[in-house]
């Protein structure tokens, strides 16, 4: 008879590891049509998940958003972050302002939360989850997008596409660590480009 063993087997530094944890531009704007496309909360969807991307939010950053941080007149959005983060005032693109206005317009009477379900509540971690796993199956992206890629994304725009500097990036994204923020350079696709002539 065989003995089995309780010990469980020995993961490798690269088990269950993804390939890619960052969405780039184009395929930003593909879930974001995806999921304008279709649902009865299009525009909520939409405007969640670009925001999500421009300002680097956690999920539970964005569910807690509220009017109140939302400044139209300077086209400003106070963003509180979770995790013991850095708070900052943020510019609103033209594009943001635009679609926060819409959603404002269409939302419920009584609503503080600038994302929220038809009767007015919040919306949970889980439903935020859904809405962004749906929108990348109606993409076809490559990559599977969960909450958290936003906020790889926004890292990987900012810094490799954009070139900002990390020290703007760290309190850009609430970091307290610089070396949470540099890890995103190590996401350029690009680095080794022109290392070999031939």
């Amino acid at each position: 008879m065989m003995k089995t063993s309780n010990v469980p087997p020995r993961m490798t530094p690269y088990a269950g590891r993804r390939d890619r944890l960052y969405l780039r531009r184009d395929e930003i704007e593909r879930l974001i049509e995806a999921a304008q496309s279709s649902g009865r909360q299009r525009q909520r969807n939409a405007t969640l998940i670009y925001m999500m991307f421009r300002h680097g939010l956690r999920v539970s950053e964005a569910i807690s958003l509220t009017w109140q941080q939302v400044d139209f007149h300077t086209a400003r959005l106070f963003v509180r972050r979770k995790k013991n983060g850095k708070p900052s005032v943020q510019t609103l693109s033209d594009k943001e302002a635009h679609a926060l206005r819409t959603l404002k317009q269409s939302s419920h009477q009584d609503a503080q939360l600038i994302f929220h379900s038809s009767t007015g509540k919040g919306i949970g971690r889980s439903a935020v989850y859904k809405i962004i796993q749906n929108a990348g199956e109606k993409a076809k992206l490559d990559i599977s997008p969960n909450t958290h890629t936003m906020r790889h994304s926004c890292g990987y725009h900012l810094i490799n596409v954009r070139k900002i500097d990390p020290r703007r990036i760290q309190d850009y994204l609430g970091h307290k660590d610089i070396r949470h923020t540099v890890r995103y350079t190590e996401l350029d696709e690009t680095k080794f480009d022109g290392i070999w002539e031939d």
